[in-house]
Formats: C-alpha cells, sequence, structure tokens
C-alpha cells in the first residue's frame, strides 16, 4: 500500500496544515489531518501509526508538546518524519527524519508564515508531478461530484 500520510498542525500552525492535508487528498489516498481536538485526542489518532505511515509535522515558536511526541511516537515505530518549523532546536526537531525551515519574522507583532507555505505549495507541486495521472483521475472524479452536488454556477 502507499504510505498514510498525516497531517500535524496546531494553533498557529494549524491553517498550514489543513492547506496540506486538504490538497495532498487530492493527490494521495489515505491522507489524514490529525487534530487536538473533537471525538478523539491526538494520542488515540496514534494508535494505529506504523512504520509504513508518513507524519508532516509543523510546529513554530511557542512549541506546544503535541506535535514533539507525535514525532517521538512515529519515530519510533519507524514511519518518516518531515517537520516545517522555524528552527532546527525546535522540541520535534531531532526526531524527525527531514527538518524544512521556514522563517517567521515580520515587521509586525505577528509571525509570517508565508514561507512555510511557499514550502507547502513546492512539497505539493512535487507530490503532484509524481501522480500526475492519478491526480488527473482524481480532479474529474472531484469535478463529477462538486459540479453534481455543490457547485451552482451564477446566473447568466
Amino acid at each position: 500500500r502507499l504510505a498514510r500520510v498525516h497531517v500535524l498542525g496546531l494553533r498557529q500552525a494549524g491553517p498550514l496544515a489543513s492547506h496540506m492535508g486538504l490538497y495532498l487528498n487530492l493527490c494521495l489516498p489515505g491522507v489524514r489531518a490529525m487534530t487536538a481536538s473533537g471525538p478523539l485526542f491526538l494520542e488515540d489518532q496514534l494508535l494505529w501509526l506504523d512504520q509504513q505511515d508518513v507524519l508532516l509535522a509543523f510546529t513554530f515558536r511557542r512549541y506546544s508538546v503535541a506535535p514533539a511526541n507525535a514525532v517521538k511516537v512515529l519515530r519510533e515505530r519507524g514511519g518518516k518524519v518531515v517537520l516545517v518549523t522555524d528552527s532546527a532546536a525546535a522540541p520535534a526537531a531531532a526526531q524527525a527524519h527531514h527538518v524544512l525551515l521556514a522563517r517567521t519574522s515580520s515587521a509586525s507583532p505577528f509571525d509570517s508564515h508565508v514561507a512555510a507555505l511557499s514550502i507547502c505549495n513546492a512539497l505539493l507541486a512535487a507530490v503532484a508531478l509524481r501522480r500526475k495521472k492519478e491526480l488527473a483521475a482524481t480532479l474529474e472524479r472531484g469535478e463529477a461530484l462538486w459540479d453534481a452536488q455543490w457547485i451552482h454556477p451564477p446566473a447568466r
């Protein structure tokens, strides 16, 4: 089977994880957004992860312990971890197989995640290129669903 991809980002990293989950799901089967809320606690979502799984995790300063723990669990089970973060010293970085650094400095008092979004777009482009045929078929199926169920063209 293809590796299942689990995407995790909490707090300010949540929108990046949601973006990746949405578009990776179009490219790959078995993509799952992991959350810290809802009926399953994050610990419960880690129960079935194994060596065939990939975790794409996002974590930025004021680091939550949850992503670091999820990275550690998957690493111990033999899975692969890709981490997008702002520092090689982030708590999860030592356990990740691949660490992609994104600057977050900004003129405002709030961190900017534009660089991290650029990394997301590069990752999505790479996956889409590798799965070009499957993606085309998925988009075709999706268009049929969206046209039939949810999209109403504007009146002319």
